[in-house]
């Protein structure tokens, strides 16, 4: 099967769609809702929370309901639609508006998500520049420089495409951090790579990229509030395979080999990541316990709908918590799952009196020792399918202030407490198999 340009995104299908959207929401409508209220949804939404959203966008004014049907059809991977309906909004607005704040949001995540990497750096930096007019927040800031620096190396490369696509059955491993890692053909050579659905972009050390021969575009900056800036270079693999999906023009960030190199005792290192870019290619890729990684054809589930949201390039599930629904960021690349100190903030009550403990976690500002408390048999269900865990972290304290995107990490404990779990960027699902022996 031939793939095309990633551009190209949602095709003349989705035409009907935007053309009906625009008409819905072109009149005026009484709302109880106000612009502050859509806002602060808008902004939950971008940090992985669409639920808010979801629920009140019959209520917001016509306008705002343009920018939520926005980010929401960028959640849902129909960035076309996403980047039309901010453009509408931002006719309705004064450019220099600090309401086009979210809009320029929305615009610079779809844009990168789908490789208009010129479009989205020129929405990051418009983004930037309004954040800093309006008293946005540091992490809001540094996210917009961010896409503003990877998408400008990237203006001038043609974007990842499929070459051809032919599904095969290929084996992975777990090493001894418990990460999947795997075979991947990178400019024609093996290299064992780390498969991780929680990376924005894949990813290789200094080292590797320089023996794979990588084509370097230059530094960017990444860095968060809490950590200081870490030296980046952008690069693209001409080529790159692996089970069965070939593409071409695959951006990595790459990173200096200290960075990925993790105390364990005998020593640890990761030499390269397969980020999301390329399981999106994909389409729909199953994990199996028995350790294979099979691409397959075609939708799965879909009348249950979507349970997965893409908030800038990082995937969300829709989860329950002991039957409180959690945003959980999908990271086959963790480990452990945990809630976050936002979690912490909106829901105190069922965690009086737990257990204190610290505890080293991953998370947006990278591994830190963090102040939890213990939730023991904390019940997560993702759909009809859940396990109990017998501790469950949730962070009370960071005192690294990170920010933390969504309200904590689905990893691979939950993951792989399953007979396979399949990852379903068509239908927009995560869908999870049999329990093995809780």
């Amino acid at each position: 099967m031939m793939g095309g340009d990633n551009r190209e995104v949602g095709g003349s299908r989705r035409a009907g769609r935007l053309s009906a959207l625009l008409l819905a929401l072109a009149s005026p409508a009484l709302t109880s809702a106000s612009s502050r209220d859509a806002s602060q949804w808008l902004q939950a939404a971008s940090d992985g929370d669409i639920a808010a959203l979801e629920v009140a966008v019959s209520q917001l004014p016509s306008d705002w309901a343009l920018l939520a049907q926005a980010r929401m059809a960028a959640g849902n991977l129909d960035e076309a639609t996403a980047i039309a309906l901010a453009e509408q909004f931002l006719t309705l607005r004064d450019a220099a508006d600090c309401d086009a704040v979210q809009a320029q949001a929305v615009i610079a995540d779809a844009a990168f998500s789908s490789a208009h990497y010129a479009k989205a750096s020129t929405a990051a930096q418009i983004h930037h520049a309004l954040l800093e007019r309006c008293n946005g927040d540091a992490s809001a800031m540094e996210g917009a420089a961010m896409i503003e620096a990877l998408a400008g190396r990237l203006a001038d490369v043609a974007p990842q495409q499929t070459v051809s696509f032919i599904p095969a059955s290929t084996p992975y491993a777990r090493d001894k951090a418990g990460l999947p890692r795997s075979q991947v053909m990178i400019n024609g050579q093996k290299q064992e790579s780390v498969l991780d659905t929680g990376a924005n972009l894949s990813v290789v050390s200094a080292s590797t990229a320089e023996r794979l021969g990588l084509r370097r575009l230059g530094a960017a900056s990444v860095g968060s509030s809490s950590r200081a800036r870490v030296p980046v270079e952008v690069a693209v693999a001409d080529r790159l395979a692996i089970a069965g999906l070939v593409l071409e023009h695959v951006p990595f960030l790459v990173v200096e080999d200290a960075q990925l190199e993790i105390p364990l005792p005998g020593g640890y290192r990761i030499d390269a990541i397969i980020g999301f870019p390329v399981f999106r290619a994909m389409g729909r890729v199953r994990f199996n316990h028995d350790g294979t990684l099979l691409p397959e054809l075609g939708n799965g589930e879909t009348e249950r709908g979507p349970n997965l949201f893409l908030a800038g390039s990082d995937l969300f599930v829709d989860a329950h918590v002991n039957g409180i629904r959690v945003p959980l960021h999908l990271d086959s690349g963790g480990n452990k799952s945990f809630l976050s100190q936002s979690f912490s903030a909106a829901h105190p009550q069922p965690l009086q009196g737990l257990e204190k403990a610290q505890q080293r976690l991953a998370g947006a500002g990278g591994a830190s020792e963090r102040d939890v408390v213990l939730w023991s048999q904390a019940n997560v269900a993702v759909g009809d399918r859940a396990i109990v865990l017998p501790a469950l972290p949730v962070v009370m304290r960071d005192p690294g202030k990170a920010h933390e995107r969504g309200q904590g990490v689905l990893g691979n404990d939950v993951l792989n407490a399953f007979d396979h779990w399949t990852l379903d960027l068509k239908s927009m699902r995560l869908e999870l198999g049999d329990l093995l022996n809780q």
